[in-house]
């Protein structure tokens, strides 16, 4: 029932046909959340840990193998890959990073959009500046404009705007918080294309 659900919702996702150069096919990817030893209590480690780790692989390769069929020409990853990216150190990060890229597989050349989510980086005082850091300089900037076909994307960081952030907050949680600002003031005085989009990830 599962398999045929996920089939039936896909299929019925139609693109416009014929397809026109006003046309731009982009998939939009939320929260994949790979699940890892933080998503249950039950499955902190072994057989339960195993178990549940195959589960959403299998379910999340069905769906990105369906994903593909549509052919999109761009795809947009709306934030949160993995569970509990922010409290990854370096190496469990990488990883499960290389277990995210085996499963979300893409066309060759296929350009890719990735915003930062609560789970990757933190919110608030469980904001993980290391985390952030590792987002902005390895995957995607937190902040940035991006054009597709005749789409013109902007992406605005509103994870480390949404927290709440006291005197004891330190200054590179600050200087991430300014940085969003600093690109929402660009935009706003246009002085990036307004021809856009908005993107942004606030959690729940």
């Amino acid at each position: 029932v599962e398999l045929f659900t996920q089939l039936w919702w896909m299929l019925s996702c139609s693109w416009p046909h014929p397809q026109q150069e006003s046309h731009t096919r982009i998939a939009v990817v939320a929260d994949p959340q790979l699940t890892d030893r933080s998503s249950y209590d039950f499955a902190r480690s072994g057989v339960a840990l195993w178990a549940v780790r195959l589960l959403c692989d299998t379910y999340l390769k069905r769906a990105f193998s369906l994903m593909r069929s549509l052919r999109p020409e761009a795809v947009v990853f709306m934030g949160d890959l993995m569970d509990g990216a922010r409290t990854y150190g370096p190496d469990e990060f990488w990883s499960e990073y290389a277990r995210f890229r085996r499963i979300a597989r893409l066309r060759e050349g296929t350009p890719e959009m990735h915003v930062a989510g609560n789970h990757d980086i933190g919110l608030g005082h469980s904001f993980c500046v290391s985390c952030a850091q590792r987002f902005s300089d390895d995957i995607s900037p937190l902040n940035f404009h991006m054009a597709i076909g005749n789409v013109s994307f902007i992406a605005i960081d509103t994870v480390t705007t949404a927290g709440s952030v006291d005197a004891f907050s330190c200054l590179s949680h600050r200087h991430f918080r300014s940085d969003s600002y600093r690109f929402t003031s660009q935009v706003s005085d246009g002085r990036v294309s307004l021809d856009w989009r908005g993107i942004s990830s606030t959690p729940p």
